[in-house]
């Protein structure tokens, strides 16, 4: 399985995202030209449920494997229910990467941690080539909508 087009690319707060062929997400820089910004104030806007820090905006989400969303078991047998984001500036990615127990073939995780209050929010993940994607817990975020039933 091969992740998202994303070559070349560091993952960090201030990132923006543009659509590309196919409509996947393609990460740029914030002076590329024709870019849109994926921040608190574009669209739909997805918070930690813990302590309402803006994580990512929905218009980040991507699928991998043919879904944005898995459930998925880790050794111990707790189940985690986690959507995939092309980019998250409100995680702090922390630990070494790992291989071990990997639910994307491919790729290492580390985790990712709310920036604000630290809550263990999912894991980063990224291949050799350096391609990289979150799996965020859903149950571990809110997405947030305006007065009028629509999503902010």
């Amino acid at each position: 399985m091969h992740g998202p087009d994303l070559q070349n690319v560091e993952i960090l707060a201030g990132l923006h995202c543009k659509k590309e062929k196919g409509s996947k997400p393609v990460l740029v820089t914030h002076n590329d030209p024709g870019v849109e910004p994926v921040g608190p104030e574009s669209g739909s806007r997805i918070v930690c449920r813990f302590c309402r820090n803006y994580i990512t905006a929905a218009r980040a989400k991507i699928e991998m494997r043919g879904r944005h969303t898995h459930v998925f078991a880790n050794p111990a047998g707790v189940v985690f229910e986690v959507g995939c984001f092309s980019i998250a500036p409100g995680c702090r990615n922390q630990g070494e990467m790992s291989a071990e127990f990997s639910w994307f073939s491919g790729y290492d995780w580390r985790f990712s941690l709310c920036s604000q209050c630290r809550a263990h929010l999912g894991w980063y993940f990224q291949s050799g080539t350096g391609n990289g994607f979150y799996g965020l817990i859903l149950g571990h975020l809110d997405e947030l909508f305006d007065e009028e039933g629509r999503k902010q």
